[in-house]
């Protein structure tokens, strides 16, 4: 084996593909508790506005609130009080949630907080 022990080309080789493989992703703990290797996050290019600060998002969801509230006070007289209920009907009503898909009952009772009816 020309003097080499048979594990030092692998260690050089580990050794020069590890450094690139850990500096391109960033370590995060998984529900678990193992950590796993995921990409870094992505940044919107300078001038694009792809990405929305949280008080337009914060703005956005209290105006999609209020827009909901006449129908959702209606659904309450009616007696459909609970969340999973209440989601059924916007959902069978074809009324989207706030990022365009259906409703589920914890979206339901985040806007039954922001209208202050739970």
């Amino acid at each position: 084996m020309d003097g080499l022990d048979g594990a030092a080309p692998y260690a050089e080789t580990e050794e020069s593909i590890m450094p690139l493989v850990v500096t391109s992703a960033t370590p995060r703990a998984s529900p678990l508790g193992a950590i796993r290797l995921s990409n870094p996050p992505a940044k919107a290019p300078e001038g694009c506005c792809l990405m929305a600060t949280r008080q337009e998002i914060a703005v956005a969801s209290m105006a999609h609130a209020k827009a909901l509230e006449p129908l959702i006070r209606k659904l309450v007289v009616e007696g459909i009080t609970g969340t999973t209920h209440i989601a059924r009907a916007l959902n069978d009503a074809g009324y989207p949630a706030i990022r365009g898909g259906l409703w589920t009952s914890a979206q339901v009772g985040i806007l039954l907080h922001r209208l202050e009816l739970r």
